[in-house]
């Protein structure tokens, strides 16, 4: 079974998406600002998070060769994670976006929340057995964020949404 790293670094562009909120900062940042104050918020979470990630992918063969596999360990995982990621989601919704990018870093905030809740819903079922959500999660196409990764670094974010 080939599987994949779900979320690990590409789960910073979750926090992209939440940057479409209006934030206390009445006046939106130039592109440039808010590129750069999005990117330090995602690079804090990535170093809160990076070691979590690094524990589970580095005795991961030993996870396989356990009687339930990797997914419980990975739903746990994701319950230890998720907080960590919505808190950098209000951070970066506390920013004010380009005027001009409002709608655009809002569809980008929406795709993560649903992304996000996604990940957790196949991660639970997978957790509880549900074979096809194992599949889901084993697969190449076994991360919802992969499209939302990929829009924040077309937007020229750099830490947020970053490939690992």
């Amino acid at each position: 079974m080939k599987t994949t790293r779900p979320l690990a670094g590409g789960a910073m562009a979750m926090a992209l998406l939440s940057i479409a909120g209006c934030g206390d900062d009445p006046q939106p940042l130039s592109k440039p600002e808010f590129l750069n104050r999005a990117d330090a918020i995602c690079a804090q979470t990535r170093d809160d998070v990076e070691p979590m990630w690094a524990a589970f992918w580095g005795d991961f063969e030993e996870q396989v060769d356990g009687e339930e596999g990797w997914f419980p360990r990975f739903d746990a995982l994701l319950d230890d994670v998720t907080p960590i990621y919505e808190q950098q989601l209000e951070d970066l919704r506390d920013l004010e976006p380009p005027a001009d990018d409002r709608e655009l870093v809002g569809g980008l905030l929406d795709d993560f929340e649903a992304g996000l809740g996604e990940m957790n819903d196949i991660a639970d079922r997978a957790a509880d057995g549900d074979e096809a959500a194992r599949e889901t999660l084993g697969s190449e196409d076994g991360d919802p964020l992969v499209d939302v990764n990929r829009a924040a670094r077309d937007y020229g974010l750099a830490v947020c949404g970053a490939e690992d």
